[in-house]
């Protein structure tokens, strides 16, 4: 027991001292001066700025900065970019007389939601009208969320061997009814709500009349709002953005089945042209734009947006002069993010669950200088209790001790999602939000039918005969009664909930739940919603709600790290290799000659006998 206790002490002190061995090379390398290019760009050299989201642009932080630095130091991209700082370059640029214009460079993202692309348009068309400057487009494709977002800007560029993918909005469904009866696993189904259609595949063979008219709504309200902002950005009709798919084919034919010539034919670009002649017609449309270099051709003078942003924020930490006197924090509007499916028992960012949310919860509720909450929903739904848990949590620690709360309904705040909701004091939603679903589901498996096919008898001795919780017996007519009491109470709850945060009367809520889905603009002329709006707007509502005037408050949107330890960073983007030879075990050696792991040397170990061996060497598991 002492050797295995050294053992252990062993390994957590060697790993300690490489990963602070790490951290201080990691911090020195950021800390020392690099040579600087003489040919780089400065704050008062005139030129472009080019904003290059990566894959997918979102409203807030999935990892934290740290993680995004070394992925950078891996020469790895960070699948996110972030909208605040795509508006932040278009607020300061255009106050900026050393920049010319902007490029929106598209060639690695693949989507924004349409919320967000409303959001980062409207600064566009700011931008555009307050600065008289001009913001061009390229991609090598365009999907329909990014095209959405580049019909805001002056001119489109399409590169010869893309597309625009414009292809209008479908809600479909895999139907497993003849798979599970076939097989014998058909689960016990129980909900509340005529439209509840999430537990249809279990039972059905296709869409209940229900709920194929609810997303026929859902589609036509949907892409009346995509195509009519297209229309009015580009100046098309609905023939060149979406024809039947006859008129597209004898379109296509036309332009020799090319979907850029296509494309431009439509007018749904404004011209047709590779990267590089892109940016040889960026500096004519922007002459002062030059960077001239010896023995080089004159080049345009480009700058990446996230560069840019550094370049400014260095001057103006350096211009401004700290007092060094201490003072009362700002009054502050917090933002926190619900990102994801709600469930239990989950440490990971993409989940919403209690445990994740709970300590951020009570630290908000405790500072005084938090005046007001504004909650960004993005969540389908999921687990009714860990839902229920958050929503007293955030009483508890907000609405009782008299901070107000703003909810910013994101692409999606169904189900649990409009649970959250419910706290609001006001709630903004996106024109193209879907919320509502206020409704109640359980589906209990069984596998009783499949394992008397196989021959196989479950047999039991216990003090509660009918537990459902048993999958291999039926269901006895006490616990179906017992499930369908949990549903039909949960539902009359989570109505009851609704009907006090809305102010509106148990049978009115009740016609327009029964588990349906609205749009944002739908969902407004209802009443589950007071407005549509942005998360900006929220974050002004909930300032005006907390008695606060403008200039007078902060917004604290950060987002908390609690899940992202330095050590699970480490572990997710750094290869650290240990050779501490015959200390803690003896290694084979096949292993020691290994600088990385590589299968090839592995694999071709095989003894005499033509046995594999393949080890597995774990010094140490951080959880």
């Amino acid at each position: 027991m002492a050797l295995a206790c050294f053992y252990v002490k062993l390994v957590v002190g060697i790993t300690v001292v490489i990963f602070s061995l790490i951290a201080f090379i990691f911090i020195a390398a950021l800390a020392a001066p690099s040579d600087k290019d003489e040919n780089a760009l400065t704050e008062l050299d005139n030129k472009v700025v080019v904003i290059s989201p990566n894959a997918e642009i979102t409203d807030h932080r999935f990892i934290s900065e740290f993680e995004e630095v070394v992925l950078q130091l891996n020469k790895r991209q960070s699948p996110y970019s972030y909208s605040d700082q795509i508006i932040k370059t278009l607020d300061i640029a255009a106050k900026d007389p050393n920049v010319s214009g902007i490029i929106l460079d598209l060639s690695r993202n693949s989507y924004v939601s349409y919320g967000i692309a409303d959001v980062i348009g409207k600064k566009i068309d700011e931008f555009r009208k307050s600065s008289k400057k001009k913001i061009i487009t390229f991609a090598p494709a365009y999907t329909q969320s990014n095209y959405y977002l580049a019909s805001f800007t002056d001119s489109l560029t399409l590169d010869p061997s893309g597309s625009v993918d414009l292809h209008g909005v479908t809600f479909g469904n895999l139907y497993y009814r003849k798979l599970l009866e076939e097989y014998n696993l058909a689960p016990y189904v129980f909900k509340h709500g005529k439209y509840k259609s999430a537990v249809e595949p279990y039972f059905l063979d296709e869409m209940s009349d229900a709920a194929r008219e609810n997303y026929q709504a859902i589609v036509k309200n949907v892409w009346s709002r995509i195509s009519g902002t297209i229309k009015n950005n580009r100046g098309l009709d609905d023939s060149q953005i979406l024809p039947s798919i006859e008129q597209k084919n004898t379109l296509l034919s036309r332009a020799g089945f090319n979907d850029a010539a296509y494309a431009l034919m439509q007018k749904q670009v404004d011209q047709v042209m590779s990267y590089d002649s892109f940016l040889a017609e960026a500096l004519k449309l922007f002459p002062k734009a030059v960077k001239k270099e010896k023995y080089k051709e004159t080049q345009l003078a480009a700058m990446n947006f996230r560069e840019y942003l550094s370049l400014k924020s260095d001057t103006k930490e350096t211009e401004s002069a700290s007092s060094g006197e201490e003072r009362a924090p700002d009054p502050t509007v917090k933002v926190i993010y619900f990102t994801g499916e709600i469930t239990g028992n989950s440490n990971e960012n993409a989940f919403i669950s209690y445990d994740n949310y709970a300590d951020q919860i009570r630290i908000i509720g405790n500072d005084q200088s938090v005046k007001a909450v504004v909650l960004r929903i993005n969540s389908p739904g999921g687990s009714v209790v860990e839902a229920v848990r958050l929503v007293n949590e955030m009483t508890d620690c907000f609405k009782n001790r008299g901070k107000k709360i703003v909810i910013s309904q994101g692409s999606m705040a169904a189900s649990g999602g409009y649970m959250l909701s419910t706290l609001g004091d006001y709630i903004y939603a996106e024109p193209t939000t879907i919320t509502g679903s206020i409704g109640v589901f359980g589906v209990v498996p069984t596998f009783k039918k499949a394992a008397d096919r196989l021959g196989v008898n479950y047999n039991e001795v216990t003090n509660n005969p009918g537990d459902y919780r048993n999958p291999f017996q039926e269901l006895s007519e006490p616990a179906r009664k017992s499930i369908e009491g949990s549903i039909e109470g949960t539902y009359a709850d989570f109505v009851t909930m609704v009907s006090r945060s809305r102010n509106m009367k148990f049978d009115d809520v009740d016609q327009i739940a029964q588990g349906r889905v609205w749009t944002g603009i739908e969902a407004k002329e209802i009443g589950l919603v007071d407005e549509l709006g942005t998360l900006d707007d929220a974050v002004e509502k909930a300032a005006s709600l907390a008695g606060l005037k403008k200039g007078q408050y902060k917004v604290d949107n950060s987002v908390d790290d609690q899940n992202l330890s330095f050590g699970n960073i480490l572990l997710k983007n750094i290869s650290v290799k240990l050779n501490i030879e015959n200390i803690l075990f003896p290694l084979p050696e096949e292993l020691k000659v290994l600088k990385t792991v590589d299968p090839a040397k592995l694999f071709s170990s095989a003894d005499s006998n033509g046995r594999l061996k393949i080890y597995s060497y774990t010094p140490l598991r951080v959880e």
